[in-house]
């Protein structure tokens, strides 16, 4: 958890998948049932996969597998 000063601009929550297909289940649910994609399931690192969501009520998610 991260915490700062001042009025947050929008909260970020991030989850732990087990492997990279629920990195992409995650997104394609989340699509499904009306959350719109800021960052679709990719690599950002070698040991960091994950995808971006907003949901209905404009918090960020995020589904991300750690291959380490």
């Amino acid at each position: 958890m991260w915490i700062g000063q001042g009025i947050p601009k929008r909260f970020h929550f991030a989850f732990s998948a087990q492997d990279k297909k629920q990195v992409d289940d995650f997104y394609q649910l989340a699509l499904k049932i009306g959350g719109k994609s800021i960052g679709e399931p990719k690599s950002q690192k070698d040991d960091y996969y994950s995808c971006y969501i907003l949901d209905l009520d404009g918090y960020l998610l995020e589904a991300v597998y750690r291959n380490k």
